[in-house]
């Protein structure tokens, strides 16, 4: 609707500016033409034929400066359009993915709830190997339960100074062990139980955490 608007208003300038013309064309030279009475016919037919060759050229200039403008007017409504394009692109992508912000508070709201719940687990564990600066890793065995020892919390850095400071304040033994903190940190998620590779170091471990506890050994892997 809009645009056919356009379109009208743009037809009645282009008629505007040809009657303007006309207009201006015919009264300059209306002398002449009222004197075309007393002249033969061809001086009357040359004069008609010159006002009408310059009303074609004028307007014809007159229509081309209006083309560009109208061109000018055109390419911005269609970089306008292009931009509402894009900006209805990200809205419909908000709607169907999400906003990217929301999303991410989402996201980094379900990592402090799993690092809350992980933290939750360091009390129970049997013993946390360290790195000791920049892993911690809690392990905890129920020879029922577990077919192995099984990572129940790992961090690194502040989450790793966290888990220890957790297990120091509820009697969890802590073992320096830098290569098999860094390899279980890197290997194994939480959760899951130890790989066979590292069952004969962890069970020295876990026997020796047993024997200083005071713990049966039947424990250990």
């Amino acid at each position: 609707m809009a645009f056919a608007r356009i379109r009208f208003l743009k037809s009645i300038v282009k008629i505007l500016i040809i009657s303007v013309i006309s207009y201006l064309n015919i009264r300059g030279e209306l002398p002449r033409i009222t004197r075309l009475v007393l002249s033969p016919f061809y001086s009357g037919i040359l004069l008609i034929s010159q006002i009408a060759l310059r009303i074609i050229l004028e307007s014809a200039i007159a229509l081309l400066v209006f083309a560009f403008f109208d061109y000018l007017f055109q390419r911005r409504q269609h970089m306008e359009s292009l931009k509402m394009s894009k900006q209805e692109v990200k809205e419909e992508r908000k709607l169907y993915e999400g906003d990217p912000l929301t999303k991410s508070r989402l996201r980094e709201r379900m990592r402090e709830i799993m690092r809350r719940t992980m933290l939750k687990s360091v009390p129970k564990a049997d013993v946390v190997i360290t790195n000791p600066t920049h892993y911690a890793i809690a392990l905890e065995y129920a020879r029922a339960l577990m077919t192995a020892p099984t990572v129940t919390a790992k961090g690194a850095d502040l989450i790793a100074a966290r888990i220890k400071e957790i297990a120091a304040e509820n009697g969890v033994p802590i073992i320096e062990n830098k290569p098999l903190a860094q390899a279980l940190y890197n290997e194994v998620e939480i959760g899951d139980v130890i790989p066979e590779k590292y069952y004969e170091v962890i069970s020295t471990i876990l026997a020796e955490v047993y024997r200083m506890s005071g713990k049966t050994a039947e424990a250990a892997v």
